[in-house]
Protein backbone atom coordinates (compact mmCIF):
# COMPACT_ATOMS: atom_id res chain seq x y z
CA UNK A 1 0.00 0.00 0.00
CA UNK A 2 1.51 3.08 -1.35
CA UNK A 3 1.66 6.22 1.50
CA UNK A 4 -0.45 8.50 1.87
CA UNK A 5 -0.54 12.03 2.71
CA UNK A 6 -1.86 14.02 5.68
CA UNK A 7 -3.38 17.21 5.71
CA UNK A 8 -4.89 19.21 8.83
CA UNK A 9 -7.92 21.27 9.27
CA UNK A 10 -10.71 22.89 9.15
CA UNK A 11 -10.09 26.08 10.49
CA UNK A 12 -13.85 27.81 9.71
CA UNK A 13 -13.08 30.81 11.84
CA UNK A 14 -16.01 30.57 14.05
CA UNK A 15 -16.63 32.09 16.94
CA UNK A 16 -19.20 30.00 18.06
CA UNK A 17 -21.28 29.56 21.35
CA UNK A 18 -18.95 27.09 22.63
CA UNK A 19 -15.78 28.78 22.18
CA UNK A 20 -17.06 32.92 21.76
CA UNK A 21 -13.42 35.11 20.29
CA UNK A 22 -13.09 38.31 18.82
CA UNK A 23 -12.47 37.49 14.71
CA UNK A 24 -9.25 39.46 14.48
CA UNK A 25 -7.83 36.88 17.45
CA UNK A 26 -9.20 34.10 15.38
CA UNK A 27 -7.86 35.20 12.25
CA UNK A 28 -3.82 36.04 13.76
CA UNK A 29 -4.55 32.42 15.32
CA UNK A 30 -4.54 30.79 12.40
CA UNK A 31 -1.48 32.93 11.15
CA UNK A 32 -0.05 31.13 14.29
CA UNK A 33 -1.24 27.54 13.16
CA UNK A 34 -0.18 27.55 10.10
CA UNK A 35 3.11 28.44 10.85
CA UNK A 36 3.39 26.02 13.97
CA UNK A 37 2.14 22.86 11.00
CA UNK A 38 4.24 24.12 8.02
CA UNK A 39 7.91 23.85 10.69
CA UNK A 40 6.22 20.22 11.58
CA UNK A 41 7.44 19.21 8.07
CA UNK A 42 5.23 15.70 7.58
CA UNK A 43 2.15 17.36 7.38
CA UNK A 44 1.43 18.51 3.70
CA UNK A 45 -1.74 20.52 3.81
CA UNK A 46 -3.72 22.87 5.41
CA UNK A 47 -7.19 23.24 4.66
CA UNK A 48 -9.64 25.91 5.68
CA UNK A 49 -13.85 25.91 4.88
CA UNK A 50 -16.60 28.53 3.63
CA UNK A 51 -19.87 29.49 4.23
CA UNK A 52 -21.68 32.70 4.09
CA UNK A 53 -24.32 34.49 6.29
CA UNK A 54 -24.02 31.93 9.55
CA UNK A 55 -24.53 34.06 13.11
CA UNK A 56 -20.65 32.84 13.98
CA UNK A 57 -18.81 34.04 11.20
CA UNK A 58 -17.85 31.21 9.53
CA UNK A 59 -14.93 32.34 6.99
CA UNK A 60 -16.69 33.69 3.74
CA UNK A 61 -13.66 34.62 2.31
CA UNK A 62 -11.41 31.63 1.71
CA UNK A 63 -8.98 32.65 -1.39
CA UNK A 64 -8.32 36.10 0.87
CA UNK A 65 -7.07 33.69 4.19
CA UNK A 66 -5.14 31.91 1.80
CA UNK A 67 -3.21 34.23 0.31
CA UNK A 68 -2.16 35.24 4.31
CA UNK A 69 -1.17 31.66 4.91
CA UNK A 70 0.72 31.81 1.80
CA UNK A 71 2.78 34.77 3.30
CA UNK A 72 3.15 33.19 6.41
CA UNK A 73 4.48 29.85 5.87
CA UNK A 74 7.37 28.57 3.08
CA UNK A 75 6.23 24.64 2.65
CA UNK A 76 2.87 23.28 2.91
CA UNK A 77 0.12 23.16 0.48
CA UNK A 78 -2.74 25.65 1.20
CA UNK A 79 -6.24 23.77 0.25
CA UNK A 80 -9.84 24.49 0.52
CA UNK A 81 -12.72 22.43 1.78
CA UNK A 82 -14.11 23.69 0.36
CA UNK A 83 -14.93 27.72 -1.76
CA UNK A 84 -18.52 26.86 -2.81
CA UNK A 85 -17.88 27.48 -6.12
CA UNK A 86 -21.25 28.08 -7.29
CA UNK A 87 -21.58 31.17 -5.22
CA UNK A 88 -18.73 32.86 -6.88
CA UNK A 89 -18.23 34.65 -10.64
CA UNK A 90 -15.81 32.10 -11.91
CA UNK A 91 -13.47 34.77 -13.68
CA UNK A 92 -12.83 36.61 -10.86
CA UNK A 93 -11.97 33.06 -8.76
CA UNK A 94 -9.53 32.07 -11.67
CA UNK A 95 -7.54 35.49 -10.85
CA UNK A 96 -8.12 35.13 -7.26
CA UNK A 97 -6.34 31.89 -7.04
CA UNK A 98 -3.79 32.78 -9.81
CA UNK A 99 -2.26 35.30 -7.44
CA UNK A 100 -2.83 32.90 -4.32
CA UNK A 101 -0.63 30.07 -6.00
CA UNK A 102 1.96 32.99 -7.48
CA UNK A 103 2.04 34.59 -3.71
CA UNK A 104 2.51 30.72 -2.24
CA UNK A 105 5.22 29.71 -4.46
CA UNK A 106 2.84 26.85 -6.27
CA UNK A 107 1.74 25.76 -2.61
CA UNK A 108 -2.36 26.27 -4.12
CA UNK A 109 -5.10 23.21 -3.52
CA UNK A 110 -8.40 24.60 -4.80
CA UNK A 111 -10.99 23.03 -3.37
CA UNK A 112 -14.51 23.73 -4.93
CA UNK A 113 -17.71 22.69 -3.62
CA UNK A 114 -21.57 22.84 -5.34
CA UNK A 115 -22.90 24.75 -2.49
CA UNK A 116 -26.79 23.88 -1.24
CA UNK A 117 -28.12 25.89 1.28
CA UNK A 118 -30.81 28.13 -0.03
CA UNK A 119 -29.85 31.59 2.19
CA UNK A 120 -26.54 31.67 0.70
CA UNK A 121 -27.77 31.57 -3.17
CA UNK A 122 -30.61 34.02 -1.84
CA UNK A 123 -27.90 36.50 -0.22
CA UNK A 124 -26.23 36.41 -3.70
CA UNK A 125 -28.98 36.98 -5.06
CA UNK A 126 -28.20 33.39 -7.53
CA UNK A 127 -30.85 31.23 -8.51
CA UNK A 128 -30.10 28.24 -6.51
CA UNK A 129 -31.66 26.02 -9.54
CA UNK A 130 -28.71 26.85 -11.57
CA UNK A 131 -25.76 25.76 -8.92
CA UNK A 132 -25.16 22.64 -11.27
CA UNK A 133 -24.42 24.23 -14.52
CA UNK A 134 -22.13 27.22 -12.58
CA UNK A 135 -20.15 24.97 -11.58
CA UNK A 136 -19.02 22.76 -14.09
CA UNK A 137 -19.37 26.15 -16.83
CA UNK A 138 -17.12 27.96 -14.33
CA UNK A 139 -14.39 25.13 -13.80
CA UNK A 140 -13.83 25.43 -17.59
CA UNK A 141 -14.05 29.34 -17.09
CA UNK A 142 -10.70 28.45 -14.80
CA UNK A 143 -9.21 25.76 -16.83
CA UNK A 144 -9.17 28.64 -20.08
CA UNK A 145 -8.06 30.97 -17.88
CA UNK A 146 -5.16 29.32 -16.56
CA UNK A 147 -4.49 28.23 -20.10
CA UNK A 148 -2.13 30.46 -22.72
CA UNK A 149 -3.67 32.78 -24.65
CA UNK A 150 -7.39 34.53 -23.69
CA UNK A 151 -10.64 33.56 -23.30
CA UNK A 152 -13.53 32.98 -25.50
CA UNK A 153 -16.07 31.17 -23.39
CA UNK A 154 -20.25 31.74 -23.88
CA UNK A 155 -22.01 29.15 -22.02
CA UNK A 156 -25.64 29.49 -19.83
CA UNK A 157 -24.28 31.13 -17.05
CA UNK A 158 -21.13 32.64 -17.90
CA UNK A 159 -19.79 34.20 -20.39
CA UNK A 160 -16.31 35.76 -21.26
CA UNK A 161 -15.95 37.99 -24.48
CA UNK A 162 -11.68 37.62 -25.17
CA UNK A 163 -10.11 38.53 -22.08
CA UNK A 164 -6.74 37.11 -20.81
CA UNK A 165 -6.39 36.49 -17.36
CA UNK A 166 -2.65 37.68 -15.80
CA UNK A 167 -1.31 36.31 -13.75
CA UNK A 168 -1.25 32.82 -14.45
CA UNK A 169 -0.88 30.60 -12.13
CA UNK A 170 2.68 29.82 -10.54
CA UNK A 171 1.48 25.61 -11.32
CA UNK A 172 1.51 24.69 -14.47
CA UNK A 173 -1.52 22.48 -13.86
CA UNK A 174 -3.03 24.01 -10.58
CA UNK A 175 -4.63 21.23 -8.97
CA UNK A 176 -8.47 21.40 -8.81
CA UNK A 177 -10.23 18.80 -6.13
CA UNK A 178 -14.16 18.61 -6.13
CA UNK A 179 -16.37 17.43 -3.26
CA UNK A 180 -17.98 14.54 -4.56
CA UNK A 181 -21.51 14.21 -2.14
CA UNK A 182 -22.90 11.31 -3.42
CA UNK A 183 -22.64 9.00 -6.36
CA UNK A 184 -23.83 11.47 -8.95
CA UNK A 185 -20.98 14.32 -7.88
CA UNK A 186 -18.74 11.55 -7.64
CA UNK A 187 -19.28 10.68 -11.22
CA UNK A 188 -19.25 14.09 -12.77
CA UNK A 189 -15.88 14.97 -10.96
CA UNK A 190 -14.60 11.67 -12.36
CA UNK A 191 -15.83 13.21 -15.63
CA UNK A 192 -14.04 16.31 -15.27
CA UNK A 193 -10.33 14.43 -13.89
CA UNK A 194 -10.53 16.49 -10.88
CA UNK A 195 -9.22 15.83 -7.59
CA UNK A 196 -12.11 14.66 -4.63
CA UNK A 197 -12.65 15.21 -1.60
CA UNK A 198 -15.22 12.53 0.22
CA UNK A 199 -17.53 13.35 3.06
CA UNK A 200 -16.32 12.83 6.84
CA UNK A 201 -20.01 10.89 7.11
CA UNK A 202 -18.63 8.00 5.30
CA UNK A 203 -17.76 4.65 7.12
CA UNK A 204 -15.02 2.32 5.60
CA UNK A 205 -17.04 0.48 3.31
CA UNK A 206 -18.91 3.20 1.92
CA UNK A 207 -15.52 5.13 1.40
CA UNK A 208 -14.19 1.46 -0.71
CA UNK A 209 -16.98 1.87 -2.14
CA UNK A 210 -17.19 5.57 -3.39
CA UNK A 211 -13.22 5.58 -4.46
CA UNK A 212 -13.74 2.46 -6.54
CA UNK A 213 -16.44 4.20 -8.54
CA UNK A 214 -14.97 7.31 -9.32
CA UNK A 215 -11.94 4.87 -10.85
CA UNK A 216 -14.60 3.22 -12.49
CA UNK A 217 -16.53 6.31 -14.29
CA UNK A 218 -13.42 7.55 -15.17
CA UNK A 219 -12.38 3.99 -17.15
CA UNK A 220 -15.69 3.80 -18.53
CA UNK A 221 -15.01 7.34 -20.13
CA UNK A 222 -11.86 7.43 -21.29
CA UNK A 223 -10.66 10.09 -18.49
CA UNK A 224 -6.99 9.90 -17.41
CA UNK A 225 -6.73 10.28 -13.75
CA UNK A 226 -3.54 9.15 -12.95
CA UNK A 227 -2.81 12.62 -11.48
CA UNK A 228 -5.75 12.75 -9.36
CA UNK A 229 -6.27 12.53 -5.94
CA UNK A 230 -8.47 11.25 -3.25
CA UNK A 231 -9.32 12.99 -0.45
CA UNK A 232 -11.17 11.58 2.53
CA UNK A 233 -11.99 13.69 5.66
CA UNK A 234 -11.55 12.45 8.80
CA UNK A 235 -12.61 14.35 12.15
CA UNK A 236 -9.62 13.00 14.76
CA UNK A 237 -7.33 14.10 17.99
CA UNK A 238 -4.52 12.76 19.38
CA UNK A 239 -3.29 13.07 22.98
CA UNK A 240 -0.72 10.53 25.11
CA UNK A 241 -3.67 8.45 26.57
CA UNK A 242 -7.06 7.30 24.65
CA UNK A 243 -8.64 8.47 28.07
CA UNK A 244 -7.08 11.49 27.51
CA UNK A 245 -8.39 12.39 24.12
CA UNK A 246 -11.76 11.29 24.38
CA UNK A 247 -12.09 13.43 27.50
CA UNK A 248 -10.65 16.55 25.43
CA UNK A 249 -12.21 16.18 22.27
CA UNK A 250 -15.44 14.07 22.35
CA UNK A 251 -17.78 17.07 24.06
CA UNK A 252 -15.99 19.38 21.71
CA UNK A 253 -16.89 17.39 18.81
CA UNK A 254 -20.34 16.44 19.85
CA UNK A 255 -21.12 20.64 20.27
CA UNK A 256 -19.38 20.76 16.59
CA UNK A 257 -21.07 18.09 15.05
CA UNK A 258 -24.49 18.84 16.41
CA UNK A 259 -24.19 22.53 15.93
CA UNK A 260 -23.35 21.94 12.01
CA UNK A 261 -25.77 19.22 11.36
CA UNK A 262 -28.72 21.21 12.70
CA UNK A 263 -27.73 24.64 10.87
CA UNK A 264 -27.07 23.24 7.57
CA UNK A 265 -29.83 20.68 7.80
CA UNK A 266 -27.84 18.08 5.11
CA UNK A 267 -29.22 15.04 6.69
CA UNK A 268 -32.40 13.84 5.96
CA UNK A 269 -34.72 11.33 6.93
CA UNK A 270 -35.82 8.54 5.25
CA UNK A 271 -38.64 10.35 4.16
CA UNK A 272 -36.36 13.23 2.47
CA UNK A 273 -37.32 15.63 5.31
CA UNK A 274 -34.19 17.60 6.80
CA UNK A 275 -33.30 17.09 10.50
CA UNK A 276 -32.56 20.40 11.98
CA UNK A 277 -33.09 21.83 15.62
CA UNK A 278 -36.68 21.50 15.12
CA UNK A 279 -35.86 17.84 15.83
CA UNK A 280 -33.35 17.53 18.53
CA UNK A 281 -34.35 13.76 19.49
CA UNK A 282 -32.83 12.94 15.79
CA UNK A 283 -30.47 15.71 15.69
CA UNK A 284 -29.20 14.08 18.61
CA UNK A 285 -29.29 10.46 17.30
CA UNK A 286 -27.72 11.69 13.87
CA UNK A 287 -24.72 13.31 15.76
CA UNK A 288 -23.70 10.00 18.10
CA UNK A 289 -23.75 8.14 14.82
CA UNK A 290 -21.23 10.66 12.97
CA UNK A 291 -18.64 10.68 16.60
CA UNK A 292 -18.60 6.70 16.37
CA UNK A 293 -17.54 7.15 12.72
CA UNK A 294 -14.31 9.08 14.06
CA UNK A 295 -13.57 7.46 17.21
CA UNK A 296 -11.28 5.10 15.68
CA UNK A 297 -9.01 8.32 14.96
CA UNK A 298 -9.00 9.66 18.47
CA UNK A 299 -6.57 8.47 21.11
CA UNK A 300 -3.46 8.01 21.94
CA UNK A 301 -0.57 7.87 18.21
CA UNK A 302 -1.27 3.69 18.44
CA UNK A 303 -4.65 3.97 18.24
CA UNK A 304 -4.91 6.91 15.73
CA UNK A 305 -2.10 5.08 13.56
CA UNK A 306 -4.74 2.68 13.06
CA UNK A 307 -7.30 4.07 12.09
CA UNK A 308 -5.65 6.36 9.51
CA UNK A 309 -4.11 3.01 8.29
CA UNK A 310 -7.67 1.33 7.72
CA UNK A 311 -8.93 4.98 5.59
CA UNK A 312 -5.85 4.44 3.77
CA UNK A 313 -6.63 1.21 2.76
CA UNK A 314 -9.87 2.02 1.21
CA UNK A 315 -7.30 3.42 -2.03
CA UNK A 316 -7.35 6.86 -1.15
CA UNK A 317 -4.15 9.18 -1.28
CA UNK A 318 -5.06 12.02 0.91
CA UNK A 319 -6.57 12.46 4.70
CA UNK A 320 -7.58 15.49 6.00
CA UNK A 321 -7.48 15.29 9.45
CA UNK A 322 -9.88 17.05 10.99
CA UNK A 323 -8.59 18.03 14.76
CA UNK A 324 -9.75 22.06 14.55
CA UNK A 325 -12.83 22.01 16.53
CA UNK A 326 -12.69 25.60 17.42
CA UNK A 327 -13.91 25.19 21.03
CA UNK A 328 -10.87 23.66 22.65
CA UNK A 329 -7.91 25.12 25.00
CA UNK A 330 -4.95 25.95 22.70
CA UNK A 331 -1.94 24.35 23.88
CA UNK A 332 -3.59 21.13 23.98
CA UNK A 333 -4.74 21.53 19.98
CA UNK A 334 -1.01 22.73 19.46
CA UNK A 335 0.14 19.55 21.42
CA UNK A 336 -2.22 17.09 19.82
CA UNK A 337 -1.07 18.21 15.81
CA UNK A 338 2.74 17.72 17.46
CA UNK A 339 1.73 14.41 18.21
CA UNK A 340 0.03 13.97 14.77
CA UNK A 341 2.65 14.98 13.36
CA UNK A 342 5.75 13.32 15.05
CA UNK A 343 4.49 10.00 16.03
CA UNK A 344 1.36 9.19 13.89
CA UNK A 345 1.96 10.04 10.19
CA UNK A 346 5.58 8.66 9.90
CA UNK A 347 4.06 5.12 10.92
CA UNK A 348 0.67 5.14 8.81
Amino acid sequence: MAPVEVGVGIWSLQSTKAGPRHFSYLYRELMEDAQFVDELKTIKTIWQTEHHFWYDGYCPSLLTVAGGIAAATKHIRIGQSTLLFSEHEALRVAHQAAVVDQLSGGRLDLGLGLGYRDNEFDGFNIDRRTRRPRFEEGIEVLRRSWADGPVNFEGTQFTVPDVEVTPKPYQRDLPIWVAAVGENPIKRAAKMGASIILSDALTLDQLSSHIELYYRTAEELGVDVSRAKIGVLRRGWVAETDEEAFSQARPSLKFLLREQLGGWRYLVDERGEPVGFDRPAELDAAAARLIAVHERTIGRPERVIRGLREIAATGCTHIIFGTRFDSLPRQKYLRSLELLATEVIPHI
